[in-house]
């Protein structure tokens, strides 16, 4: 699946606009990379799965989709 970052709190987590619109729950621990966890802002794309966490539905195995230079 694919989404764009709507909020990131400085503790790590956020939630994302999926392209049905669905807000999704996640944490930079469900990134694969969490060096590139580090470096996710609002409005940055990104490809996830979904798995569930403790609340219901949460982006897993995330990563960020980096943006084609022309």
């Amino acid at each position: 699946m694919k989404g764009v970052v709507k909020f990131i709190h400085s503790e790590g987590w956020g939630f994302i606009i999926a392209e049905d619109k669905s807000e999704i729950y996640f944490h930079h621990t469900d990134f694969i990379d969490r060096e590139e966890a580090k470096t996710i802002k609002a409005e940055d794309e990104l490809e996830y799965e979904i798995g569930e966490g403790k609340k219901g539905n949460k982006a897993i195995n995330i990563k960020k989709i980096e943006k084609k230079k022309n």
